[in-house]
């Protein structure tokens, strides 16, 4: 039993690192002020740098985990994010830590689906449901707690702020301690067995609902993210925030994360298919509320609605494809994450296209264009799955 207690929260605890690459965001004016005279297009990749790399080795990691394993590839992601992390703290050197930060972020690809896998291959049915929600909820935590240290380390400076990645050590030492090795062998056998299950009751052209999980995925995260980058600058334009007030938000948006995936196991069981449309549409009551706010606490409780609405849509995306009847629900699921950060990173066009396009006027004319575009996304999920439902019903 104690083993078993002691595995769920070694998997769990990889999941702290999966969004911790975007913690030290707000440490970027220090860097730039360390760094004057590297360009600050340059610095602002320290931030944006993880996210490309991460997509690399997400879509290698299966096949590094085939020749070598499971176990022992993730091993590495984490040590690698351990070392990398750990650079900028004794080195001083902007190009260096620039390597060290493209590092980092091909460590967290590296085990980025692999921890799915692995849940997928020791939890079955509602207990594994319950671990994505799980994942969902201590990635959103770590992402919070990293930040929230790192800028504390801030204030003695610039490089002690990246100490807080040293989380990653004893995460290494749980995982190699606490979870045990498996074959791939058997976990393609335990694919296969969900398969042969599986299409006992589907008909389903799944490849095709795979790309239209990449392509969901790609377009809500390009407009998600709208609210970490827009947020700050309307608060203060609008005159109830300063551009520091923003962190609040994002911390909001850390904390609504948590509770949004520690209710997605339940919320699954009781929307079934419409937990998509749910989340979508507390993206939509979210962006309104920023949009029409004049005070702080309004824009806070969106901030809460926001990180649950969105820890309930990728891990859906990411229980239906392990619950699918794929013969690669590794590489399904590698090509979500990497649809998922392909969106985050070209965000800021995102907002650039709700600026040409906008029909509003004022400050908070995008979030207002940000609410529209996730009503539109409520109302077409709610109709796709409509006649999903219809069709399963048939």
């Amino acid at each position: 039993m104690k083993n078993k207690y002691m595995l769920k929260i070694s998997l769990l605890s990889v999941s702290l690192l999966m969004g911790t690459a975007a913690a030290i965001n707000g440490n970027i004016p220090a860097l730039a002020d360390a760094f004057i005279n590297i360009p600050l297009s340059l610095v602002e990749m320290i931030s944006t740098l993880p996210s490309l790399f991460l997509m690399i080795s997400v879509l290698i990691s299966t096949t590094i985990a085939k020749k070598i394993g499971y176990k022992r590839t993730i091993a590495i992601g984490i040590a690698l994010v351990a070392v990398a992390g750990f650079i900028p703290v004794v080195v001083n050197n902007f190009y260096i830590i620039l390597v060290s930060r493209a590092i980092f972020g091909f460590g967290i690809g590296l085990f980025n689906s692999l921890v799915v896998a692995l849940v997928n291959y020791f939890y079955d049915d509602e207990q594994r449901s319950k671990m994505f929600g799980f994942q969902s909820a201590f990635e959103g935590m770590g992402g919070l707690a990293v930040t929230f240290i790192s800028g504390q380390l801030l204030n003695i400076s610039w490089n002690a702020s990246f100490l807080a990645y040293m989380i990653a050590f004893p995460i290494l030492v749980l995982f190699i301690t606490f979870v045990p090795k498996v074959s791939t062998d058997k976990i393609t056998e335990k694919n296969k067995s969900q398969i042969f299950q599986e299409r006992q009751n589907t008909k389903e052209d799944f490849p095709l609902m795979v790309l239209g999980y990449v392509g969901a995925i790609f377009f809500i995260a390009i407009f998600f993210m709208l609210s970490g980058i827009k947020v700050a600058g309307v608060m203060q334009a609008v005159g109830y925030g300063e551009t520091s007030s923003g962190s609040f938000v994002i911390m909001m948006i850390g904390i609504g994360g948590m509770i949004g995936g520690f209710l997605f196991s339940k919320v699954l069981r009781f929307c079934k298919e419409y937990t998509i449309t749910l989340g979508l549409s507390l993206l939509t009551i979210a962006m309104y509320i920023i949009a029409i706010a004049t005070s702080i606490l309004p824009t806070l409780f969106a901030g809460i609605l926001i990180g649950i609405a969105f820890r309930f849509i990728l891990p859906y995306f990411i229980d239906k494809i392990n619950n699918s009847q794929l013969s690669n629900p590794g590489l399904a699921t590698s090509l979500l994450l990497v649809g998922y950060n392909l969106g985050i990173a070209i965000s800021p066009y995102g907002a650039i296209f709700l600026e040409t396009i906008c029909i509003f006027r004022g400050p908070s004319a995008i979030f207002y264009m940000n609410a529209i575009v996730f009503l539109i996304m409520t109302c077409i999920s709610f109709f796709v799955m409509l006649v999903f439902h219809s069709q399963k019903c048939a």
